[in-house]
C-alpha cells in the first residue's frame, strides 16, 4: 500500500487526508484538472452542511445523501488513480466512514 487516504468534506479545502500524516498539499498528487474541480465543487457544497447541528442536519437529510453519493463517487475515482492506496470515505454530514 502506498498510503491511508481519506476523502471528506472541509474548510481549508485540501478534501483528502493522509491518515497517518495530516492534510495533504493537493498539488503533491499531480491530479488532473477535471478532477481537482469536481473535488472543489463537491467540497463547496459539503461546506454548507459542517456547521449545522444535528437536527438542521437531519432536515437535509436528501441533500446529504447526494452529496455523499458524490463524494463516494470521487473516493473511486480517487482509488482508480492511485490503486496502491487504501481509499476510505467520511461524511461531514452523517458524521461518520461510509463504505465504498
Amino acid at each position: 500500500m502506498d498510503r491511508y487516504l481519506t476523502v471528506t468534506a472541509n474548510y481549508t479545502g485540501s478534501c483528502i487526508q493522509d491518515d497517518y500524516v495530516g492534510e495533504i498539499n493537493l498539488k503533491n498528487l499531480n491530479l488532473k484538472f477535471e478532477f481537482l474541480n469536481e473535488l472543489s465543487l463537491w467540497n463547496e457544497e459539503y461546506k454548507k452542511i459542517i456547521p449545522l447541528s444535528d437536527q438542521e442536519r437531519l432536515s437535509l437529510i436528501k441533500k446529504i445523501d447526494k452529496l455523499d453519493e458524490w463524494g463516494i463517487n470521487i473516493s473511486k475515482k480517487l482509488m482508480d488513480l492511485f490503486p496502491n492506496s487504501k481509499i476510505r470515505y467520511y461524511s461531514e454530514g452523517k458524521l461518520k466512514y461510509l463504505n465504498l
